[in-house]
């Protein structure tokens, strides 16, 4: 990954389910 240097965060979700949309949002807008 020759771009992990040039960024603040990386999230990484496996095997979410249903609501893996909502719960990335919440964790990116701080919910």
């Amino acid at each position: 990954m020759p771009w992990i240097n040039d960024v603040a965060a990386v999230i990484q979700a496996w095997y979410g389910g249903n609501e893996t949309g909502n719960a990335i949002a919440d964790v990116l807008f701080g919910d």
